[in-house]
């Protein structure tokens, strides 16, 4: 998927759920040139399956 730079609005499609705040905005900006990447320093913490 490409985006282009901008703030994209992300919700919950089950009716109602977006009203009641199952959602969240994303910032995508372009990355500079020849970086590294990072590495986490801990293991992201256990998830429920999604």
């Amino acid at each position: 998927m490409t985006l282009k730079d901008e703030t994209y609005e992300i919700s919950c499609p089950v009716d109602g759920h977006k009203d009641l705040g199952m959602k969240t905005e994303i910032t995508v900006a372009g990355a500079p040139v020849n970086t590294i990447p990072s590495t986490p320093t801990s293991p992201p913490p256990p998830g429920n399956g999604y």
